[in-house]
Protein backbone atom coordinates (compact mmCIF):
# COMPACT_ATOMS: atom_id res chain seq x y z
CA UNK A 1 0.00 0.00 0.00
CA UNK A 2 1.61 3.40 -1.16
CA UNK A 3 1.20 6.16 0.97
CA UNK A 4 -0.79 9.35 -0.20
CA UNK A 5 0.56 13.06 0.62
CA UNK A 6 -2.09 15.29 0.67
CA UNK A 7 -1.34 18.48 -0.86
CA UNK A 8 -3.09 22.31 0.16
CA UNK A 9 -4.79 23.33 -3.32
CA UNK A 10 -5.40 26.64 -1.43
CA UNK A 11 -4.17 29.79 -2.64
CA UNK A 12 -3.93 32.90 -0.88
CA UNK A 13 -3.78 36.54 -2.45
CA UNK A 14 -3.48 39.89 -1.18
CA UNK A 15 -3.83 43.38 -2.01
CA UNK A 16 -2.46 46.30 0.41
CA UNK A 17 -4.38 49.63 -0.41
CA UNK A 18 -2.51 52.88 0.10
CA UNK A 19 0.51 54.17 -0.21
CA UNK A 20 3.77 54.84 1.10
CA UNK A 21 3.03 56.39 4.08
CA UNK A 22 -0.32 54.97 4.99
CA UNK A 23 -1.77 51.68 4.07
CA UNK A 24 -5.51 52.05 4.50
CA UNK A 25 -7.00 48.95 3.91
CA UNK A 26 -6.66 45.48 2.71
CA UNK A 27 -8.18 42.96 0.13
CA UNK A 28 -8.12 39.23 0.82
CA UNK A 29 -8.79 36.48 -2.08
CA UNK A 30 -8.62 33.43 -0.82
CA UNK A 31 -8.88 30.00 -3.83
CA UNK A 32 -9.91 26.77 -2.52
CA UNK A 33 -12.40 25.21 -4.73
CA UNK A 34 -13.98 28.74 -5.29
CA UNK A 35 -12.82 32.36 -5.05
CA UNK A 36 -13.62 34.01 -2.07
CA UNK A 37 -12.45 37.10 -0.82
CA UNK A 38 -12.79 39.96 2.29
CA UNK A 39 -12.39 43.62 2.41
CA UNK A 40 -11.73 45.69 5.29
CA UNK A 41 -11.03 49.54 5.03
CA UNK A 42 -11.15 51.15 7.88
CA UNK A 43 -8.96 54.49 7.51
CA UNK A 44 -10.68 56.11 3.97
CA UNK A 45 -13.47 57.82 3.98
CA UNK A 46 -16.47 57.77 1.58
CA UNK A 47 -15.54 54.66 -0.57
CA UNK A 48 -18.45 53.78 -2.74
CA UNK A 49 -16.82 51.07 -4.66
CA UNK A 50 -13.78 48.66 -4.31
CA UNK A 51 -12.85 46.64 -7.39
CA UNK A 52 -10.30 44.65 -9.42
CA UNK A 53 -8.76 46.09 -12.42
CA UNK A 54 -6.42 44.17 -15.53
CA UNK A 55 -2.85 45.43 -16.04
CA UNK A 56 -2.96 48.44 -13.77
CA UNK A 57 -4.21 50.61 -11.39
CA UNK A 58 -6.04 52.06 -14.35
CA UNK A 59 -7.26 49.25 -15.95
CA UNK A 60 -10.61 47.80 -16.97
CA UNK A 61 -12.30 46.51 -14.47
CA UNK A 62 -12.88 43.19 -14.12
CA UNK A 63 -15.25 42.79 -11.05
CA UNK A 64 -16.49 44.74 -8.46
CA UNK A 65 -15.89 43.65 -4.55
CA UNK A 66 -17.87 46.25 -3.12
CA UNK A 67 -20.64 48.49 -4.63
CA UNK A 68 -21.00 50.53 -6.35
CA UNK A 69 -23.06 52.72 -3.85
CA UNK A 70 -24.63 55.77 -3.90
CA UNK A 71 -23.84 56.83 -0.30
CA UNK A 72 -20.31 56.93 0.70
CA UNK A 73 -19.38 54.50 3.61
CA UNK A 74 -16.29 54.28 5.69
CA UNK A 75 -15.53 52.03 7.04
CA UNK A 76 -15.67 48.87 4.69
CA UNK A 77 -16.17 44.99 5.83
CA UNK A 78 -17.24 43.25 2.89
CA UNK A 79 -16.93 39.86 1.86
CA UNK A 80 -18.71 37.03 -0.83
CA UNK A 81 -17.53 34.51 -3.72
CA UNK A 82 -16.34 35.44 -7.09
CA UNK A 83 -18.18 33.37 -9.87
CA UNK A 84 -17.54 34.14 -13.25
CA UNK A 85 -20.88 35.97 -13.40
CA UNK A 86 -19.45 38.71 -11.84
CA UNK A 87 -16.66 39.19 -14.25
CA UNK A 88 -16.70 41.86 -16.66
CA UNK A 89 -14.42 43.64 -19.10
CA UNK A 90 -12.19 41.45 -21.20
CA UNK A 91 -12.56 38.65 -18.64
CA UNK A 92 -16.43 38.62 -19.25
CA UNK A 93 -18.05 35.05 -20.12
CA UNK A 94 -14.49 33.52 -18.90
CA UNK A 95 -14.51 31.24 -15.70
CA UNK A 96 -12.91 32.49 -12.87
CA UNK A 97 -9.55 30.87 -13.31
CA UNK A 98 -8.87 33.32 -15.89
CA UNK A 99 -8.97 36.02 -13.55
CA UNK A 100 -7.08 33.61 -11.52
CA UNK A 101 -4.21 33.23 -13.73
CA UNK A 102 -4.18 36.84 -14.29
CA UNK A 103 -3.70 37.64 -10.12
CA UNK A 104 -0.78 34.48 -10.28
CA UNK A 105 1.16 36.62 -13.20
CA UNK A 106 0.47 39.67 -10.99
CA UNK A 107 -1.63 41.91 -13.81
CA UNK A 108 -4.46 42.42 -11.14
CA UNK A 109 -5.16 45.39 -8.64
CA UNK A 110 -7.46 46.28 -5.95
CA UNK A 111 -8.74 50.06 -5.53
CA UNK A 112 -11.33 51.98 -3.64
CA UNK A 113 -12.66 54.44 -5.10
CA UNK A 114 -14.54 57.38 -3.36
CA UNK A 115 -16.57 60.27 -5.26
CA UNK A 116 -13.01 62.68 -4.88
CA UNK A 117 -10.95 60.37 -6.47
CA UNK A 118 -13.71 57.79 -8.94
CA UNK A 119 -10.76 56.19 -10.38
CA UNK A 120 -8.93 54.75 -7.01
CA UNK A 121 -8.19 56.59 -3.96
CA UNK A 122 -6.44 54.02 -2.22
CA UNK A 123 -4.81 51.22 -5.02
CA UNK A 124 -2.50 48.33 -4.44
CA UNK A 125 -1.41 45.29 -6.70
CA UNK A 126 -2.74 42.11 -5.44
CA UNK A 127 -0.50 39.46 -4.63
CA UNK A 128 0.08 35.80 -4.04
CA UNK A 129 0.89 35.07 -0.08
CA UNK A 130 3.35 32.35 0.97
Amino acid sequence: MTKRTLYSLTKRYEADLGDDKQVVGNVYLRLNHQLSYRVNINYLPGVKSVRLRLGSSGGPVVTYLYGPTKSKVSPVQSSGIISSYDLRGPLRGQSVSALVKQMDKGNIWADAATKEQPYGAAVGRVYRRR
